[in-house]
């Protein structure tokens, strides 16, 4: 049996990080609320904020839930949506 190939993503850890960071902004919650909500220690969202570690998949859908942000928004933004972006203050001059 021939099976399709997997698709794969290659984001960049600093975009994740910027469009977590101002989905979180936008909803207003802190590192320490958003760690309480979505059990990812706040320490580990820091570090993926700041794009210094990658955000796994299961993470960004927890993410998503606390912050009541579609998961497919996130991942358009982080992928380069204007439209979104705009909305996230992202890439305003």
């Amino acid at each position: 049996m021939v099976g399709r190939p997997q698709r794969t993503f290659e984001l960049a850890d600093a975009a994740v990080g910027e469009v977590l960071y101002a989905v979180r902004y936008q909803v207003g919650f802190n590192l320490r609320q958003s760690s309480e909500i979505s059990g990812i220690d706040w320490r580990v969202l820091s570090r993926i904020e700041r794009g210094e570690r990658p955000c796994r998949v299961t993470e960004l859908v927890s993410l998503a839930n606390t912050y009541e942000y579609p998961a497919d928004r996130m991942v358009r933004a982080i992928n380069g949506d204007v439209k979104i972006r705009a909305r996230l203050g992202l890439d305003l001059e």
